[in-house]
């Protein structure tokens, strides 16, 4: 079940709960508003009311549905796990925090439970390992390494030396056709030193001049097609190729 709740928004001052629900909600007709209203799964202020209440100031209005989430790939690769942060591999198509038609299913949600436990009970309650602490974020649709902080204290410090330029993340993506690149830049998989010189201090509108093409000695297996999901350095009975 999910609760969602909304306050009362100024356009709907005066107006009936039915009538509001039917009109800014429209996901279900309105006879499902009504029996949903007569039967306590939508209310107001924690209070069962009539179809016609008048929405007012200060109203918190409060709808339980039951729906299923859209499915998502599970979270099972752990890069590094410890007492400060914890570094996953993300999969596509699993969002980093609840949003939209996701609720429970998110790295924030699914991953506390996964962790392995702190020294100490009391070091554990210290560090308030209940939570997780994001460091960076990575869209719903692109997997890559996630880095969450396990104490508020290193979650600040680690986001504060990425607003710096002293840590710094690079995406790779695979295209149709040819990247054009400058003949000095560095392959991106052959140097970690160019890796950091390229990427330290760059500005939003210099980068496409920096991007650089990478090059793999195997072959790239298709494991979604449609989500643009590969794996690169695949079985031999991939065609490699140099």
């Amino acid at each position: 079940m999910y609760s969602h709740v909304s306050h009362a928004k100024g356009r709907w001052f005066g107006k009936s709960l039915l009538a509001t629900f039917s009109a800014e909600f429209q996901t279900y007709p309105p006879g499902y508003y009504e029996q949903a209203i007569r039967s306590g799964r939508l209310h107001v202020n924690g209070q069962l009311v009539p179809t016609d209440y008048i929405i007012s100031e200060h109203d918190t209005i409060t709808h339980a549905s039951h729906r299923h989430e859209p499915p998502v790939r599970s979270l099972d690769s752990f890069i590094s796990a410890g007492p400060d942060f914890v570094a996953i591999s993300k999969p596509p198509c699993l969002p980093c925090h609840p949003c939209g038609s996701y609720h429970f299913n998110s790295v924030s949600t699914i991953l506390p439970p996964l962790l392995p436990p702190l020294a100490t009970p009391a070091e554990a309650r210290a560090k308030n390992t209940s939570r997780l602490f994001p460091i960076h974020r990575l869209d719903r649709l692109t997997s890559g390494v996630l880095l969450s902080g396990r104490n508020s204290a290193f979650s600040s410090a680690m986001g504060k030396a990425i607003q710096s330029g002293d840590v710094a993340k690079f995406y790779v993506a695979k295209v149709r056709g040819l990247l054009s690149a400058p003949p000095s830049s560095p392959s991106l998989l052959s140097d970690r030193a160019n890796i950091d010189e390229m990427m330290r201090g760059l500005k939003a509108n210099e980068l496409p001049s920096k991007f650089s093409s990478i090059t793999v000695d195997a072959g790239t297996e298709i494991v979604d097609k449609k989500k643009g999901v590969y794996v690169c350095g695949t079985p031999a009975e991939v065609t490699t190729k140099k």
